[in-house]
């Protein structure tokens, strides 16, 4: 204590300096919070912002497609019926969409299968479209030519009341993902938005 000052001047100088550092520390704290908050919402924007380009390409590209004019989407590929009921013009025209959609993503169609007693569901074979054409090999795969022709081991589930873009991009992400790890599952399930099963 200097001379000159009182006991209670002390206490006062002491308590100011205390409170001083305390709106000091209070600041520092604020500031880092701002911080944090500013980041995340950064981060968000910046995710958000890429799930929408994603989504605004995927419907340009399906609506790009749906609005050429006189432009007919055919299966190209032998189409396996097995539920018995005539090819219906929806599913046709799914299946043809489905064909390009595989192609634009560097994979062939070689063959499709419509289950029995599965009204919506199409299966769909495919092999990797290594040699940069735009169509299949020799046309048409039986069975026992899959092996032969690339066919990938494992076939699709897709629904016809899902985009068929959508779809074939969420087979592709599965293919890969299996092939990271190894895995040769009988087939892939990409009926669901956002999911895929494989068995």
């Amino acid at each position: 204590m200097r001379v000159g000052r009182t006991i209670s001047e002390e206490r006062e100088r002491i308590e100011s300096e205390s409170d001083r550092l305390a709106a000091r520390e209070l600041k520092k704290q604020r500031e880092a919070v701002q911080t944090a908050i500013l980041v995340v919402s950064v981060v968000a924007l910046v995710i958000l912002g890429v799930i929408s380009a994603k989504n605004f390409f995927t419907k340009t590209r399906e609506a790009d497609r749906d609005a050429t004019p006189g432009k007919v989407y055919a299966p190209s590929v032998e189409v396996i019926d097995e539920s018995g009921a005539k090819l219906s013009k929806k599913m046709s025209e799914y299946i043809g969409m489905a064909e390009e959609d595989f192609r634009e993503l560097g994979y062939v169609v070689t063959r499709v299968a419509i289950p029995a007693g599965m009204m919506r569901e199409v299966d769909v074979y495919v092999r990797k479209n290594d040699d940069g054409s735009n169509t299949a090999a020799d046309g048409i795969a039986t069975e026992g030519e899959a092996a032969g022709n690339g066919e990938l081991p494992y076939y699709f589930k897709l629904n016809i009341d899902r985009g068929s873009a959508v779809s074939a991009e969420d087979a592709v992400r599965m293919v890969r993902y299996l092939e990271e790890r190894n895995l040769t599952p009988a087939y892939v399930d990409v009926r669901v938005e956002g999911k895929a099963f494989y068995r």
